[in-house]
């Protein structure tokens, strides 16, 4: 089966995205090893952003497969597929690190402190595109 970007997210799952502080991602290494760690995020516009470290091994493996999957609040809580990628259209970053920044209580220091460190040398900003199976 093929699969389509889409929000494949019913209102109460959204409800729970909003809700929920912690979403599990798993990046699959070259391998095809899977690993899964917990992290902060967002989910705006039917996207799920996350920051994470430029050098991470999420990032890394992301290079070589773009697939994830994101269980929130636990590894066994509702879980999408997905497909990530590191942003780096300022205009996506400028509006997301406020919004993030906020939701973890200033986490990252000022918002214009967290938009300035996606952009630049630390941090990256993931953004997720949920997929769903046609």
């Amino acid at each position: 089966m093929g699969e389509r970007e889409t929000t494949p997210v019913t209102l109460e799952q959204e409800r729970v995205l909003r809700r929920e502080t912690e979403v599990f991602i798993t990046t699959y290494g070259a391998d095809g090893r899977a690993g899964a760690v917990p992290v902060w995020f967002l989910y705006d516009s039917g996207k799920v952003y996350v920051a994470t470290g430029r050098d991470s091994l999420k990032v890394r493996r992301l290079r070589n497969d773009a697939r994830v999957r994101l269980a929130v609040g636990r590894r066994g809580g509702a879980a999408w597929r997905g497909r990530a990628r590191v942003c780096t259209e300022r205009g996506v970053v400028r509006r997301i690190a406020p919004l993030l920044n906020r939701r973890y209580d200033g986490a990252w220091g000022s918002d214009a402190d967290m938009a300035r460190r996606l952009l630049g040398d630390d941090i990256v900003l993931l953004e997720v595109t949920l997929l769903a199976e046609e």
